[in-house]
């Protein structure tokens, strides 16, 4: 009954580590929690224009606001930079606990910040008055090509999209296993 919503986006044509890196670590997310016999939530993954994309999914599909009890998202994450948690609106909900101990735990350079006070994206739009899904976020912004031609395949380190991969699995199991 209770959905949890992975969101992530394409927004900017021709850079890769600004949008398409959530969407890869979100694949490889998905096909490890199918391939799971059972789970605590159910997870719907999102892939929308960003902003426009999740303020038209959620006008069109009140249902998903109804069940939707948190939500995660993600991009920027195929670079080495540290790891940045961005907590919900509220700021003190089960979900920003459950990023905060995984970052913690994770051995890995991270830090929390409040909500919009990173790049801001679709958990704007998610944890807005109105949709109210808390939603954190984990990207690892800034780094120095962000909204340039330099964002390109090139930046992207494979062992970074699995340590990316590897926090936000470690997040789901937590929030799996409480």
């Amino acid at each position: 009954e209770d959905t949890f919503v992975i969101c992530t986006n394409i927004c900017h044509p021709a850079q890769v580590n600004d949008s398409l890196t959530g969407v890869a670590v979100a694949v490889d997310i998905a096909l490890k929690l199918a391939a799971r016999k059972s789970r605590k939530y159910s997870y719907l993954f999102i892939t929308v224009p960003e902003t426009i994309g999740s303020i038209a999914y959620f006008a069109n599909h009140p249902e998903v606001i109804k069940k939707s009890v948190g939500g995660l998202f993600t991009e920027m994450v195929g670079t080495g930079g540290p790891f940045v948690g961005q907590l919900t609106r509220a700021g003190n909900t089960y979900w920003d606990l459950a990023l905060k101990s995984v970052l913690a735990d994770s051995g890995r350079d991270s830090k929390t910040v409040p909500f919009l006070k990173s790049a801001a994206n679709d958990e704007k739009i998610m944890d807005s008055p109105g949709v109210d899904i808390p939603t954190v976020s984990l990207t690892r912004f800034p780094y120095p090509e962000y909204h340039t031609s330099d964002d390109c395949v090139d930046l992207i380190s494979g062992p970074c999209l699995s340590e990316s991969r590897d926090i936000l699995l470690a997040f789901i199991d937590a929030i799996e296993n409480d």
